[in-house]
């Protein structure tokens, strides 16, 4: 809507059939297809760095998607988009529409997993993803927490961001190189900078797994099958 002249959003509501449905509209230019099929992807975003975290939408389809609920976007033939969702009034209400899987059919047994990371939304969001999967996780909001959880714990998989305040990625795999040499192997480095060289070449000389941001939840759960194949 940065374009428009007199920006509008209109929300409606209405209550059938058991269900709440809510359509969010606005007079803005639309929304690309390109930009649509990846909307709800988490870390997706079209802001510029340092201005979003492309978690807000993931984060949304997860709450609705918890409630049994379903939400959808479209471009509207005069201008702008609209965001459809469903809601159940009750529980027994039964979902209508389903967002097509994205996540491959990979067989993974239930791993004890931990997340690092410095960004509240992003460990939220992963932690409620891998949950759902089955697995046991816990959570670390600096390396230092870290390595005392996994003192306190035996880790089958860690997922960690790269650059953190205080003690970053990399310092974390030297240290845990110094105690726990086997858990490098079951490390997996999120990271946005992989290309920087600095970044690159950490990640070439010591093997280390990684993802970039941004990444789907396919990504992840790859990423998770190959560490656990290597460790088998």
């Amino acid at each position: 809507m940065a374009k428009s002249g007199k920006r509008t959003i209109t929300i409606r509501t209405q209550n059938q059939n058991g269900k709440a449905f809510i359509s969010i509209s606005d007079n803005g230019s639309g929304i690309p297809q390109f930009v649509i099929s990846k909307i709800f992807d988490p870390f997706f975003t079209t802001k510029c760095p340092g201005e979003g975290t492309g978690l807000g939408l993931s984060i949304c389809y997860g709450i609705i998607d918890n409630h049994d609920g379903s939400i959808s976007v479209e471009n509207l033939p005069e201008s702008g988009a609209c965001f459809h969702i469903e809601l159940p009034i009750n529980q027994k209400s039964p979902r209508t529409h389903k967002r097509p899987a994205r996540i491959k059919n990979v067989n993974l047994s239930k791993k004890r997993i931990l997340v690092i990371d410095d960004e509240p939304t992003i460990i939220e969001l992963l932690h409620r993803y891998l949950t759902r999967e089955g697995h046991h996780v816990d959570v670390a909001k600096n390396g230092t927490t870290a390595l005392k959880q996994m003192k306190a714990n035996d880790y089958e998989v860690i997922i960690s961001d790269l650059r953190m305040p205080g003690i970053t990625g990399e310092i974390l795999f030297d240290l845990i190189g110094k105690t726990a040499p086997e858990l490098q192997q079951r490390m997996i480095f999120t990271t946005g900078d992989s290309e920087s060289n600095d970044a690159y070449q950490f990640l070439k000389k010591n093997h280390c797994k990684f993802i970039n941001k941004p990444f789907t939840f396919e990504e992840l759960k790859e990423a998770i099958s190959n560490v656990c194949l290597i460790e088998n």
